[in-house]
């Protein structure tokens, strides 16, 4: 046997073990993406939160500011 020839079992063990890291990887990376898909419907849902929040916001200044234009009215009357 010549210098970096390996025996057969050697190269079978090898491949095994390859083997079963690709698998690993596969689950992690499945796992991953079932993570990845949770995380951005998170995401779409609390950008809408936000920009439901948002549009709250701007109406509640919106009567406050009237609230106010009115008081002054009344004050100036």
């Amino acid at each position: 046997m010549k210098e970096g020839d390996y025996p057969l079992t050697d190269v079978n063990d090898e491949v095994d073990g390859l083997a079963g890291q690709l698998e690993d990887l596969i689950g992690v990376c499945a796992k991953l993406q079932s993570e990845n898909s949770e995380l951005q419907t998170n995401r779409q849902q609390l950008e809408q939160d936000n920009a439901h929040l948002l549009d709250r916001n701007r109406e509640a200044k919106h009567r406050i500011d009237q609230i106010i234009d009115r008081l002054r009215a009344s004050e100036v009357a």
